[in-house]
């Protein structure tokens, strides 16, 4: 603040601003014909609460890009003055209660703001502009192999290297392309003393150079782009996540190729993230919640290093050598990668992009799985209270989870069980008893690494009726369990369903999905997820003996994990 009080923001600063504001309204002008409902209604909202013009985004695009073209550098200085040159200034200083004598006084903070005003501060110093991430483009690699599904437009290559690249070429939003990528193995072959590093590597990387191009450059030459990549060592698998625009899909192959070939793990983005986990670990402390979930953590895993949260000491003993061989190690072969991009491109271009970027990625042909490092769920039923700062309000969430077979008439049971206990929580927990300020039923099916199911209910409340609240949700499993649902409930589960699914198949984040899913596991038929017909006939067949059957198998009321928050001083 005091650099830009003297000596204002340079040229190309204010351009790299210009240029940022100018090309996210291009986007959304770009994609006009695919707003979401969403995006429409929230317009509306605000035009006939706040009086805010809706114009639509042809007019906004057009206004933004002549109202940009006459802004200079002098007027954007001189805003600035106004709001950072005087002494109309308000400061704020947060602390927890327990550091109030150490936090400064009015003097003390008065003190250090006069300092800095004649303390000596440079102008900035603009780094040197990089145009572009690679000098020299490689050349195609072989595709081994070439599919086409026809009924749902998939391209399936398998390249010289080994990597498989399933691509899906979607109308939905104009300005949009998703990918995935994973390879099997993850932290799971990693040592437990190693598993810190592990996790924190992804992290590292994402903020170090990359090749010759330094993480300061990469930011500038990313900033006015709609493209990101991500790499990241999950518990099973390792991979990479990221999204562009149609105009830079080529930049994200080649931040893909050179996070696979050139990585960096640089000092300063270490101790940059080390500080930055410290603090967040230190604040962190002063939220209840923290308390409730490492209670959560506890009673589901036990003392695994591989879930809680990381101490003080564990970031202070993370040795960045190591945490690198990690990452090394574990994006040194792509032979078993499989890439899936999901969004509006140009098949043929894709292809050639595929070719040159991730066909000339290093292969070992390593033959890696992953392995079970996660840790049992408890047998029996764990109750566990948490006492925790002031607020009169408590936070319940009850685990029901254990193994299961994995199918897709499970699965479907299994997603009706939770939208018919998310309706009957709202009925009689919210609208009969008045007892929840908010409350979600979720349930899932996890195949990797042991077949297990989740079924998650939780609730806000007044701590004194967390007891009878939780009594009405045994109660209403219960019911199901004896008598199963009814067959309005049914009903509504049915059609939320179907028409959650026709939403989907526009969306190119389900089809990602979905795509890998199929990609990465055996015998899967698309059908079943991307075929409306099939899905409403496979929902409408589901009966409510089916869901009563499925609601004793997964909600066992002798084995489930419980935990409650309440305010310090409440007394039971």
């Amino acid at each position: 603040v005091e650099r830009v009080r003297r000596y204002g923001f340079t040229a190309a600063e204010v351009e790299r601003a210009k240029s940022e504001i100018l090309n996210s309204y291009e986007r959304l002008y770009n994609d006009r014909e695919n707003l979401r409902n969403h995006s429409l209604a929230s317009e509306y909202s605000r035009n006939y609460l706040e009086n805010e013009a809706v114009p639509g985004i042809e007019v906004e695009f057009k206004l933004v890009d002549r109202l940009l073209q006459g802004i200079s550098r002098d007027d954007v200085n001189q805003r600035a003055e106004l709001y950072v040159g005087g002494s109309n200034r308000s400061v704020f200083v947060v602390g927890p209660e327990r550091d109030a004598d150490s936090l400064p006084n009015e003097d003390e903070l008065a003190a250090v703001i006069s300092d800095l005003q004649t303390k000596q501060v440079d102008p900035y110093q603009d780094i040197e502009a990089v145009t572009a991430l690679l000098t020299e483009i490689p050349e195609p690699a072989e595709i081994i192999s070439r599919q086409t599904d026809e009924t749902f437009n998939i391209t399936d290559l398998r390249l010289a290297n080994g990597a498989r690249v399933v691509l899906k070429p979607t109308t939905f939003k104009e300005e949009e392309i998703l990918f995935s990528a994973t390879s099997p193995g993850g932290s799971s072959l990693v040592s437990d003393e190693d598993y810190p590093e592990a996790d924190f590597i992804d992290s590292i990387v994402s903020q170090s150079a990359v090749g010759d191009v330094s993480y300061a450059a990469l930011q500038r030459l990313l900033a006015d782009k709609s493209v990101s990549v991500s790499p990241y060592i999950g518990e099973l698998e390792e991979g990479f996540h990221g999204q562009s625009g149609q105009e830079f899909i080529e930049t994200l192959f080649q931040l893909v190729y050179l996070y696979g070939t050139q990585p960096n793990a640089d000092d300063d983005a270490f101790a940059t993230l080390k500080d930055q986990y410290t603090e967040s670990l230190r604040n962190r402390e002063l939220d209840p919640r923290s308390a409730w979930t490492d209670a959560y953590i506890e009673a589901r895993y036990g003392d695994s290093i591989r879930r809680k949260v990381p101490s003080l000491e564990v970031i202070s003993s993370l040795d960045l050598e190591r945490a690198f061989a990690i990452y090394q190690e574990r994006f040194a072969d792509f032979s078993d990668f499989t890439f899936i991009f999901v969004g509006n491109f140009d098949l043929e271009q894709m292809v050639d992009w595929s070719q040159r970027y991730l066909g000339n990625l290093p292969s070992l042909d390593r033959a890696e799985t992953w392995l079970d490092v996660a840790p049992d769920p408890p047998a029996g039923v764990v109750e566990v209270p948490v006492y925790r700062g002031q607020d009169e309000q408590s936070l319940t969430t009850i685990l029901f989870t254990g193994p299961s077979e994995d199918s897709l008439d499970r699965r479907l049971h299994l997603r009706m069980l939770e939208m018919i206990l998310d309706i009957l929580m709202r009925e009689e927990l919210r609208e009969e008893l008045g007892g929840v300020y908010a409350f979600s039923a979720s349930a899932s099916m996890e195949p990797d690494p042991d077949n297990l199911y989740r079924v998650s209910l939780t609730f806000g409340s007044d701590p004194a009726r967390v007891e009878e609240l939780v009594d009405a949700l045994f109660g209403l499993i219960s019911d199901v369990q004896a008598e199963g649902p009814r067959e309005d409930l049914m009903e509504k589960a049915r059609a939320q369903i179907v028409r959650q699914r026709e939403e989907q198949l526009e969306q190119n984040s389900y089809w990602l999905r979905v795509l890998e899913y199929w990609a990465t596991e055996d015998d899967v038929d698309l059908t079943n997820f991307v075929d409306l017909e099939v899905v409403e006939s496979r929902t409408d067949a589901v009966t409510a003996a089916e869901v009563q059957a499925s609601a004793v198998d997964y909600l066992p009321l002798d084995r489930y994990i419980l935990v409650s928050l309440y305010p310090e001083d409440f007394e039971e």
